[in-house]
């Protein structure tokens, strides 16, 4: 390609860096620029020029190449990264060389052999959504090399918003093979820092030794109980012992220990009655984050421990995952780790809007090329899935639905005995692919390994509505709300447990679930539909068509007929669930005649718009979860 004339013109733009160059540099680094070099000379130029593109820039830890087609750009792609993986094979998994790469087709400004324009710093910014050893694109160099990708490995990360860009960027992932086989050789490197809390020793506000001995109790239910969710690191109580007769100082505490958050608390014993406070404070600048009272009869000291340790673990571990988005978003770009980028993804998933599960993804998708060991990224991306089939927001449910049972595989196989991970995992099996047997026994499994996982005890709810054990649904739907009262999916707990309470024909229960969970969140497709459902075997049909009316202004596309064919109801019950709903006026609307012979052969619609392409339609919403 040559590029010695100025002006404008249309160019394929590759974008690549080496996965974990400032790792590898530190490492060895004369060795590391060695072996980049010579890959550079005898493996990088040669491809691109036998693919007639060029190499005009050089960025250190990678390369910037044009070329005159795409579908030039994109078999150097593929005869690239292989080349690459099999010379840098001979070498130990975590120290070989491997480039992420990423492809746009764009107008570009050529000057003085350099080209410049906003679709190179697409390309530029693209790559770092690339998975090591293999390919990120843009949904318009998809759509050009069309059939290309026909036979390929595929998936659709959405909207992607990249750093410095104004608008969105639709990208699909294409795996080339080889580099993920490469990756999973790698020693496991270890799980990024989890929030850390110390329990400090209560402190007594009552003389006598009864006080003692349940200030002593409640410490340790309380560690119990926290060290029981997986998402927090729990210090042993030995290790905070002798603070209990200093000044609580939440930040010298916090160096003494490492940790990020403390909680103490006090008993006060007066006659029959035990007043308990709590106060959970952060360490970076000792603020108090949430602060309790819990108050109960001392007939049942036992049992009243218990249940302050379970509400208080309950109520704690919300509040430290919200400080934990406010840290992760202080941090500068180039510090974020595979944690802080799942946390910060975390309020956007759950928002449920379109534009928040775009940004979602993308930061999912970061976490795992920074750390392709870290379970929870994976975890995170399925369930991604899970919500883009069944908001209707998929252009492709099969192929998601595919991608979603791919990716929770991948995070049971970094960590098999995560109940987050086996949750998300046997719902995918359920929701997605209606293989209920299998899924029941994975969700049975999570909630065995993590009977505090509220989602556990609601997926497995779904699954077991879905086999017809309605009673059974309920009891598990109930206790994951009991489990969740303030995570920031509550609103789908109790829209799941609207869910259940509706399979067992508990229509007024179901009704009133379901409007909770409108409340927390108005726009929970599925629990609209319990909803108009609901209300529609009360007899209550003006109200359920008001509902109807809510949905169809917030998917205007939707369609009773394609959505019958992906939910997972069967039998009598997925008859009654369809005729509720096209009573409460979702039903299909009468298509209108062509009124000319242009109409009828489609018009002069000129809007062709390729697989991957920017037009967006709504699409189906099953009932998943």
């Amino acid at each position: 390609m040559d590029l010695s004339a100025g002006g404008r013109r249309r160019v394929a733009i590759m974008a690549a860096d080496v996965v974990g160059y400032s790792r590898l540099m530190a490492e060895d680094e004369d060795d590391v620029f060695s072996r980049l070099m010579s890959l550079r000379d005898n493996v990088i130029e040669p491809v691109v020029g036998e693919h007639h593109g060029l190499v005009f820039k050089h960025t250190g830890d990678g390369f910037l190449a044009a070329f005159e087609t795409a579908a030039d750009a994109f078999r150097c792609a593929l005869a690239l990264q292989p080349k690459v993986i099999e010379r840098e094979a001979r070498f130990p998994a975590d120290r070989r060389i491997l480039f992420r790469a990423s492809l746009n087709v764009c107008d570009a400004i050529i000057q003085g052999g350099d080209l410049f324009g906003d679709g190179i710093n697409v390309a530029a910014r693209l790559q770092t959504y690339a998975e090591p050893g293999d390919l990120v694109m843009t949904a318009v160099f998809a759509d050009e090399v069309g059939p290309a990708l026909r036979d390929r490995e595929t998936f659709d990360l959405g909207e992607l918003h990249l750093k410095n860009i104004s608008r969105p960027v639709r990208a699909v992932g294409m795996r080339v093979g080889g580099g993920r086989r490469l990756l999973s050789l790698a020693p496991v490197s270890p799980a990024p820092e989890k929030p850390s809390i110390a329990v400090l020793p209560f402190r007594q506000r009552s003389p006598g030794p009864d006080t003692a001995v349940v200030a002593d109790g409640i410490v340790e239910e309380i560690v119990r109980a926290l060290a029981a969710r997986d998402e927090l690191f729990v210090i042993s109580r030995t290790s905070t012992l002798r603070y209990a007769d200093k000044v609580i100082d939440p930040r010298s505490i916090g160096q003494d220990l490492a940790v990020r958050y403390v909680l103490h608390g006090s008993v006060q014993h007066s006659g029959d009655t035990v007043r308990i406070g709590t106060e959970l404070s952060e360490t970076e600048q000792g603020r108090v984050i949430r602060a309790d009272r819990y108050d109960g009869p001392v007939s049942d000291i036992f049992e009243l421990q218990a249940r302050i340790a379970v509400d208080v673990a309950k109520t704690i571990a919300p509040h430290v995952l919200e400080w934990e988005v406010r840290r992760a978003m202080r941090k500068h770009p180039d510090s974020m780790t595979a944690y802080d980028l799942v946390v910060q993804a975390l309020p956007h998933l759950f928002r449920l809007s379109y534009e928040s599960h775009s940004v979602a993804r993308g930061l999912l998708q970061q976490a795992m090329v920074l750390d392709p060991n870290y379970a929870p990224a994976y975890t995170y991306t399925a369930y991604w899935h899970i919500f883009r089939v069944g908001e209707g927001w998929s252009r492709d449910p099969d192929a998601d639905s595919a991608e979603a049972a791919r990716i929770a595989q991948e995070a049971i196989v970094r960590d098999p005995n995560d109940a987050l991970a086996l949750a998300i995992c046997g719902h995918v099996r359920s929701f997605l692919l209606h293989d209920f047997e299998a899924a029941n026994a994975i969700l049975e499994r999570a909630i065995e390994v993590g009977p505090n996982c509220a989602l556990a005890w609601s997926m497995s709810s779904l699954t077991l509505g879905y086999l017809g054990d309605c009673g059974r649904a309920v009891e598990r739907a109930e206790h994951g709300v009991r489990l969740s009262p303030s995570d920031v999916h509550t609103f789908w707990s109790q829209g799941v447990l609207a869910q259940a309470y509706y399979l067992n024909d508990d229509f007024a229960a179901a009704t009133a679930w379901a409007r909770r969970t409108a409340a927390r969140n108005p726009a929970v497709m599925f629990n609209l539909r319990v909803l108009a459902a609901s209300l529609v075997a009360q007899g209550r049909l003006q109200d359920a068509r008001r509902v109807g009316q809510e949905m169809l202004a917030l998917s205007p596309g939707f369609s009773l007929d394609r959505y019958a064919k992906s939910c997972p109801f069967t039998g009598s019950t997925l008859a009654r669930w369809l005729d509720r709903l096209a009573a409460a006026g979702l039903a299909e609307p009468p298509q209108p005649r062509p009124r000319s012979s242009e109409a009828a052969l489609g018009g002069s619609d000129d809007g062709k718009h390729g697989q991957y392409g920017e037009h967006r339609e709504h699409g189906q919403y099953g009932e998943r979860g």
